[in-house]
């Protein structure tokens, strides 16, 4: 008893280091740096500016109030949109030395026709990379060479509708309410996820194209996605005026059990976080990890002080005494459902995200379930 028992927490343990080290590598440029340099430290400063909170107030999803950007903006936003552009620079809030180097950086990719060369997909390789110019156009122009060769431009048009095993048993979503900062939140119930019951029914291919799926339709804006998907264009910026920069996202871990810790699995997640890491960077604001575990939060304590300031601030364990008291200072407290805050009122933002569960459950469907995604054409 004694040894199984060890076992098992070895096995918790290996897997929080995993989970630690997928979103260090997806949180600080810094930290890959080093890992592919052996060792080197030295980074481009300036990030921490342009991912600075918006003091802005907060519009009411409910007060049908909506922001001052124009809504004349071109399908497929370019650089030709001038209106776009600006919105833009407003919506990041780049300084004077951040906006030359983001105008520098345009000029550099003007070789590149491709719908993602727009000035939001731009400023997010900036500022992923710490207005490292260098850094910023060579992962840019890899992203859009994997693109290419993968024929992602057209997954979204291929997959079509998820099959049903995606909303009932895959609880990530956007929320309707916003944060402080009038940024879009993500929430990540993966306490409550069946990984291990979604690859015994539907396959590797299946789960890794559900989440291709999510990453576009996050990022994607319009291309590709169907009208009532498109939440950028249909709901956050009519209700913001400005453009999705980046998010809170919240990873909640109540429920969290053995049958989510497998070794295929976390293969999986690593180079999901890679996938994010290189070809949908710049997205996360803060990463609040709520309702760990406890011997995951111990963990924690003891290896925070690894990072520095400014990525300890984006990526925050959080105990099951604490956590409501930590997401207040980001949002209020009715933005969120009732699944995270007994007393919350909060819902999925509209569209697509309204329709996925946000209880998960255990897989108990039909292969046929997932047969759409498994058998997506190449």
């Amino acid at each position: 008893m004694m040894l199984a028992s060890t076992r098992t927490r070895c096995r918790i343990l290996w897997a929080f280091l995993c989970l630690v080290t997928v979103l260090s590598f997806r949180l600080n440029p810094a930290f890959r740096a080093m890992a592919s340099s052996g060792g080197d430290s030295s980074t481009t400063q300036g990030a921490s500016d342009a991912s600075a909170s918006n003091n802005s107030a907060t519009p009411n999803p409910d007060s049908g109030e909506e922001g001052s950007c124009p809504t004349t903006f071109q399908k497929h936003a370019s650089w030709e949109d001038e209106a776009y552009t600006q919105n833009t620079i407003d919506s990041w809030k780049f300084d004077e030395q951040q906006l030359a180097h983001f105008r520098k950086l345009q000029l550099n990719l003007n070789d590149i026709k491709h719908w993602k060369n727009n000035p939001n997909d731009v400023a997010r390789f900036l500022v992923e990379h710490d207005f490292d110019l260098k850094q910023a156009e060579q992962f840019f122009r890899n992203m859009v060479k994997w693109r290419l060769a993968t024929n992602m431009d057209t997954f979204l048009e291929r997959y079509g509708e998820p099959p049903p095993i995606f909303y009932s048993h895959v609880p990530m979503f956007l929320l309707k309410g916003l944060d402080h900062d009038g940024d879009a939140i993500q929430v990540q119930r993966i306490g409550k996820a069946d990984p291990w019951g979604m690859y015994q029914a539907c396959g590797p291919d299946a789960m890794e194209n559900a989440l291709h799926f999510l990453d576009e339709i996050i990022t994607a804006r319009t291309h590709g996605i169907q009208k009532g998907w498109q939440w950028q264009t249909e709901y956050y910026e009519p209700l913001t005026g400005r453009q999705a920069t980046q998010f809170t996202i919240i990873v909640d871990l109540q429920g969290l059990s053995m049958r989510q810790v497998r070794p295929v699995l976390l293969g999986m997640l690593r180079k999901a976080a890679r996938n994010g890491q290189d070809h949908y960077p710049g997205l996360a604001k803060r990463v609040l990890i709520i309702r760990p575990p406890r011997i995951l939060s111990m963990v924690w304590r003891l290896v925070q002080h690894f990072y520095d300031e400014r990525n300890q601030d984006k990526l925050m364990f959080v105990t099951q005494e604490d956590y409501l008291s930590v997401l207040k200072q980001y949002m209020d407290l009715s933005v969120l459902p009732s699944v995270i805050y007994p007393f919350g009122e909060g819902e999925a933002m509209p569209g697509m995200f309204a329709k996925m569960s946000m209880h998960g459950g255990v897989v108990s469907s039909t292969e046929e379930d997932c047969q759409q995604s498994a058998s997506l054409k190449k």
